[in-house]
């Protein structure tokens, strides 16, 4: 091992751990992108009648989660109940439950009109308001009980579990409960989600945002994830493969000028692709970009013009070592699937160069 290749090596170590890691900061934009598209989507889900969603005492509906629905009733202050030992936005308080009796059918459901900051009652905390109001809120279904919270004090409850709040509230009950988003006419009690009232004010109220929907990953930062570790295992093999012998210290059988007319047709190929992706790419940002264009191509093309340009690079890298480019002249090569034109110039050049090289071979 001469240092010249152990300090190649120690340079695509830290290349390496900086591609892994860009890698894993696009696998948590992909998560995010996901969450956000997820809420997006739910926020542009139109606001239903609740009894077109659920029926008191029906199962909760699959599609359910996070549909934004409308009722009219009344609250009942009395059945107030407290969730505690819940967070928000990393403060520890507790969830305000208020059945809400809807008017047209005289069934309760749960309301979680807020979150207070503190682990105990405050005598300042607001009642529910008790005139007739229409809610408007995201349904969630029952939560599991809660074990192992021991015996708590009286007004507070485990968990939103349906089961223990029929057993305390009687008669018909939903089998949900609602995240209030809004409530007309506006009682002015609670305030927004985001607003850090709870944890700057004892005894104030804040909207709980509804919870995240289960999702999967944006697909584009997942492919932006995945060509980031792609280049980290690419640099290490280009590192390693880099020490083979040059081409003339090799004997000269047959099979060496046979992988290097495999590598230059697999490379000749690539190229072609990779300019014409490149070209595209450029029409796709000039949409994206200067005519704010928003569709399927200008949302995708560009991680699908990553995996063809890794498909490129790493026929370059094929070709380069079969051929003892050195390191060197393989990153020059591989700059040129960033340029417009330069693959189409490129390509030519190559294929003169090898072809040269497998006529002296012959």
């Amino acid at each position: 091992m001469t240092p010249k290749w152990l300090g190649l090596l120690a340079v695509v170590v830290v290349l390496g751990g900086l591609f892994v890691r860009l890698g894993i900061w696009q696998y948590e934009v992909a998560q995010a992108d996901a969450r956000q598209e997820a809420l997006d989507a739910a926020l542009a889900q139109p606001v239903l009648p609740l009894d077109e969603v659920i029926q008191p005492h029906m199962p909760f509906p699959d599609t359910g989660s996070n549909q934004r629905v409308e009722a009219v009733g009344r609250y009942e202050p009395d059945r107030l109940r407290y969730v505690p030992q819940r967070l928000l936005d990393g403060v520890e308080g507790r969830w305000a439950i208020v059945p809400f009796v809807v008017e047209s059918t005289g069934a309760r459901i749960p309301v979680l009109r807020g979150f207070l900051a503190g682990s105990a009652q405050v005598a300042a905390d607001p009642p529910a308001p008790t005139g007739r109001l229409t809610v408007v809120g995201s349904l969630a279904p029952s939560e599991s009980p809660r074990s192992g919270h021991g015996l708590l004090p009286e007004g507070e409850i485990g968990s939103v579990d349906l089961g223990e709040l029929l057993n305390l509230w009687g008669g018909e009950v939903y089998n949900g409960f609602l995240f209030a988003i809004s409530e007309t006419p506006d009682p002015g009690d609670v305030a927004a989600v985001g607003s850090g009232s709870a944890a700057g004010s004892p005894g104030a109220v804040e909207r709980v945002p509804p919870p995240d929907v289960p999702t999967g990953l944006s697909m584009r930062n997942a492919a932006y994830a995945l060509q980031w570790w792609l280049f980290a295992v690419f640099g290490l093999w280009s590192a390693t493969a880099s020490r083979r012998p040059p081409m003339s210290m090799l004997p000269p059988t047959m099979a060496q000028p046979v992988q290097i007319r495999q590598a230059l047709r697999l490379y000749r190929v690539m190229a072609i692709v990779a300019g014409i992706a490149l070209f595209i790419l450029v029409v796709e940002m000039v949409m994206k970009y200067l005519m704010g264009q928003e569709n399927w191509f200008t949302k995708n093309w560009s991680y699908i013009h990553g995996f063809i340009y890794m498909g490129y690079a790493a026929t370059i890298a094929n070709l380069g070592l079969k051929i003892a480019w050195g390191v060197k002249r393989i990153v020059l090569h591989l700059l040129t699937g960033f340029v417009p034109v330069l693959p189409f110039i490129a390509e030519p050049r190559v294929t003169r160069e090898v072809n040269g090289i497998l006529a002296q071979a012959d």
